[in-house]
């Protein structure tokens, strides 16, 4: 799926945003439209150079915020994680972070 790209200054802040997430807080009980978001905002936001800065990147936790979407047991949840997760795989080869 397509989303529309916005100016890279929307993305920053998007990310700085994101940036300020803790795992604890999605971690938390009652989590659930906050750890969405945050995955659909990824889906529609994360660009191959955020990937290939790894912890250098703008939202440096955002394979965690991926991590625990997928891990959730709110279906809503584990399907934006799998929108996020499909978007990532569509930019880079994400075969080595697949546990078999």
């Amino acid at each position: 799926m397509s989303y529309p790209r916005f100016p890279n200054s929307v993305y920053s802040q998007i990310f700085k945003y994101l940036a300020n997430i803790s795992e604890s807080t999605l971690t938390t009980t009652r989590n659930d439209i906050l750890t969405s978001a945050a995955c659909r905002l990824l889906a529609r936001s994360l660009t191959i150079a955020e990937i290939e800065l790894k912890e250098r990147s703008s939202v440096p936790n955002w394979r965690t915020i991926v991590d625990v979407g997928l891990k959730h047991r709110n279906s809503n949840v584990q399907e934006a994680a799998a929108e996020a997760m499909a978007e990532i795989s569509r930019l880079t080869d994400c075969s080595t972070n697949v546990q078999r």
